[in-house]
């Protein structure tokens, strides 16, 4: 962490100040911040490799959003936070560096593009990563990774991870599967699994039946989600999904906890990088006695390194 840090001081002094870039409009704001995220990354991935130029787009990316949200019973919840993911295509090739916040798996699993990502059900922001990943394959047809490296937090946590993927071609689309294993020395063992059945149905639609689970050494508890999904992209910026999901933990002896239907409208507010997502949604929980329960949240976010 303290060395990242160094390496961020070292070259922070090549951003773009803003004294040198007029920032008076929304579009100069977002392309201000956007140039300092590509100018900043690209300094350090230069001095590893081949130069480019500072602004050029190497797909990192800031996403800062705002979430409010009720359901009955509850207080009002409100949270702004961030996620990251930084891109230094030259350094990772030399070393397999990575350096990210939000689950890596995740931006891979949706059937529309990076701007119009739908919005994560649980809202979880995992802790950010620094670490080294290293491709290994060593199974046939399987796509594998190992990888070690830190939690950055305090005290640091240093974490080891086993992840795989695999595609299986089927009549009518295609199932993924997606085990892995991670260790850290606070959250300790643990185990996760994905298995989605993807059938494209037309040309804006994708049908998905989504499997996950997970175990912690630490709590000793499985939970794991089951149903299906429907994305429909209505327009360019204009995106909804509808999903059915039962979900069980072994807290309590294995059994379920909840089923949960949700419907995302996501609209695109200005150009590729401001939209919102409104999010009813009817849980039916164990411990209400299956008796409905409704919600809703607002989500408002902002996508720096998107240029329009």
């Amino acid at each position: 962490m303290y060395s990242l840090i160094l390496i961020l001081l070292f070259f922070a002094s090549t951003v773009v100040t803003a004294d040198e870039y007029k920032i008076d409009t929304l579009d100069s704001t977002q392309e201000f911040a956007s140039r300092q995220i590509f100018t900043l990354t690209n300094s350090i991935d230069n001095f590893f490799g081949e130069r480019k130029t500072l602004d050029h787009d190497n797909g990192s990316r800031l996403r800062v959003y705002s979430i409010i949200s009720k359901s009955e019973g509850s207080d009002l919840y409100k949270e702004v936070n961030y996620r990251f993911r930084i891109r230094l295509p030259q350094l990772s090739k030399k070393l397999h560096i990575e350096f990210y916040r939000s689950k890596a798996e995740t931006e891979t699993l949706t059937p529309v593009n990076e701007s119009t990502l739908p919005t994560d059900s649980d809202r979880e922001t995992s802790t950010p990563r620094l670490g080294l990943g290293y491709a290994l394959n060593i199974f046939r047809g399987w796509e594998s990774k190992a990888g070690a490296g830190i939690k950055v937090r305090l005290p640091p946590d240093p974490y080891l991870y086993y992840r795989m993927s695999k595609k299986f071609t089927m009549p009518k689309g295609f199932i993924r599967v997606a085990p892995s294993a991670n260790y850290s020395i606070k959250d300790m063992f643990s185990l996760d699994g994905i298995v989605d059945y993807d059938i494209p149905l037309a040309e804006d639609y994708l049908f998905r039946f989504s499997n996950s689970a997970t175990w912690t050494d630490k709590t000793d508890i499985t939970r794991s989600s089951h149903g299906p999904q429907l994305f429909h992209t209505l327009s360019k910026r204009r995106s909804i999904s509808y999903s059915l999901s039962a979900n069980f933990s072994s807290e309590i002896g294995y059994r379920i906890e909840n089923y949960l239907l949700q419907l995302d409208y996501r609209q695109l507010i200005y150009k590729k990088w401001i939209y919102y997502d409104l999010i009813p949604s009817i849980n039916y929980p164990k411990d209400n006695g299956f008796k409905k329960v409704l919600g809703i949240a607002l989500k408002l976010e902002i996508l720096f390194g998107e240029r329009s």
